[in-house]
């Protein structure tokens, strides 16, 4: 049963986390914007910082509640 759910949440997050990615990717410039640029590398770890940013500020409530449950 916890390894179902592990698995599943894994799953979601994973999807939820290259969703995000993509859209603040295409969203921000094209893909040869980004390739051709002298600032790729700025804009890549600037990404980077809000995807985590994100993710923990769309995952940090429900993970402790799985955890909780979990415990139970």
């Amino acid at each position: 049963m916890f390894l179902s759910l592990f698995f599943i949440w894994n799953i979601y997050l994973s999807l939820s986390l290259l969703y995000i990615y993509c859209n603040m990717y295409f969203i921000s410039e094209t893909i040869f914007e980004h390739l051709f640029t002298d600032n790729f590398c700025d804009n890549f770890f600037s990404h980077t910082y809000n995807i985590f940013y994100f993710i923990s500020l769309l995952f940090w409530f429900p993970c402790k509640y799985l955890f909780f449950l979990c415990k139970l």
